[in-house]
């Protein structure tokens, strides 16, 4: 009897430690989109105050947040981000948004404002 009852008490412990790493993980989650969240409304506000600079900073850092996954936050923030980089001149740094948003959602929106910024780098054959 003993002896079950010292790999009933292991058995506990593991499941508590499981529930419990469960529990962190989707708190952690829920924070960082939180923080993503807040990162795309600041770099919005900038954005619509003209300050593209900080604008930029905000979006890449919801991008960073995000850790490569495209979903409809990060698509926003990749069209924010372009449009900000197009209003600071910086056509060819604008290009990088829209691609990244076709390698990973093959969205006409996209391919088209990649088009308008490569014809008007002069690069037809890629537009």
């Amino acid at each position: 009897m003993r002896y079950y009852l010292k790999y009933i008490i292991i058995g506990v412990v593991l499941v508590a430690a499981i529930v419990t790493t469960t529990v962190l993980i989707v708190n952690n989650n829920n924070k960082k989109e939180e923080q993503k969240l807040a990162f795309r409304e600041e770099g919005i506000a900038y954005f619509d105050a003209g300050d593209y600079e900080k604008a930029l900073t905000s979006f890449q850092s919801a991008l960073d947040i995000a850790s490569g996954k495209i979903g409809n936050v990060e698509m926003d923030v990749c069209f924010y981000k372009a449009r900000a980089q197009y209003e600071m001149g910086d056509t060819e740094g604008a290009v990088e948004p829209y691609t990244s948003i076709i390698e990973h959602n093959d969205h006409a929106k996209a391919y088209f404002l990649r088009g308008n910024l490569y014809y008007s780098l002069g690069e037809e054959e890629k537009a």
